[in-house]
């Protein structure tokens, strides 16, 4: 048993809720599921016992502000960690993560090894490069997402130093994650973990990637088409993590670019996307005329 908190925002659909629970409850002194949900009827369906706190919240709660009100409600005053719902830790996994932290004293965070279901190392996932701006100009116009790119190379035998970690699995001090203010909750989607992980270099800690740490991913890799209005908020949260980054990374006039493009590229989806919706109803309208 590690004193620490685990932390988890329920999802609105399917998930491996359950089963991360369950491999929790032996590996964390106390988990906090957060629910963003409209009523009470659609909480998630928890396993019963006296380790789980249920943080219930409005159902357009962004992803950054559910996080901090998870910490909020955590008890445990020496570490916290985010779990992706969808993720199932292995055996003393949160131990591990907690003991390899613990062993050095400028270790601000740590993250385990995400794996998928075949037992290899999910792609992308665990170590993550942050973005360069010709990564995010290309991710503008839907090229690529930078967001989530991993780190090229073997995978390291041991604890190694990284630039960002994902947030699938995430463990940071207590007292490291209240220095830097917490999630940022301007953020409701996109570059969470990626904004905490440049706050907590700022600050002076390291970051560590701990390969020992294992976790699986049961995430559902469907792809869905999303909402008008979550692709509205991806690229405000494009936007505002650019803003935030010219004092950790590029020049004033690098990000500044940077941010018209990524509006350019929203502009021309949202040209792209009023053309499509005019289609559709211009060819339903043909299809009617057609059968009278």
């Amino acid at each position: 048993m590690v004193e620490c908190s685990a932390i988890l925002v329920a999802p609105a659909g399917r998930s491996a809720l359950g089963a991360c629970v369950d491999a929790l409850l032996p590996q964390a002194d106390e988990i906090v599921v957060v629910h963003r949900g409209a009523s009470a009827d659609a909480a998630p369906d928890l396993p019963e016992s006296e380790k789980i706190i249920l943080v219930s919240l409005p159902a357009d709660t962004g992803l950054g502000a559910a996080l901090n009100a998870g910490a909020k409600a955590a008890s445990a005053d020496k570490a916290l960690v985010f779990i992706d719902p969808d993720c199932i830790p292995a055996a003393r996994a949160i131990e591990w993560l907690f003991k390899v932290m613990s062993a050095e004293p400028n270790i601000g965070a740590a993250g385990g090894l995400l794996l998928n279901l075949a037992g290899e190392q999910e792609q992308p996932g665990s170590r993550i490069v942050p973005p360069g701006a010709l990564d995010t100009l290309a991710q503008a116009f839907g090229l690529k997402d930078p967001y989530t790119r991993p780190v090229a190379g073997d995978l390291p035998t041991s604890p190694a130093t990284v630039e960002a970690l994902a947030r699938h699995a995430l463990m940071i001090r207590k007292p490291v994650f209240e220095q830097i203010g917490g999630w940022n909750e301007d953020l409701r989607i996109e570059a969470t973990h990626l904004d905490l992980c440049d706050r907590i270099r700022q600050h002076g800690w390291r970051l560590l990637f701990v390969p020992g740490a294992r976790f699986a991913d049961f995430a559902d890799d469907t792809k869905k088409t999303a909402a008008t209005t979550e692709t509205v908020q991806r690229f405000a949260d494009r936007s505002r993590y650019y803003r935030a980054v010219p004092a950790r990374r590029h020049t004033f006039a690098v990000n500044w670019l940077v941010i018209a493009l990524i509006w350019l590229g929203f502009s021309l989806w949202w040209i792209r996307h009023i053309a499509t919706v005019l289609f559709h109803k211009a060819s339903n309208a043909v299809s009617k005329a057609s059968r009278r």
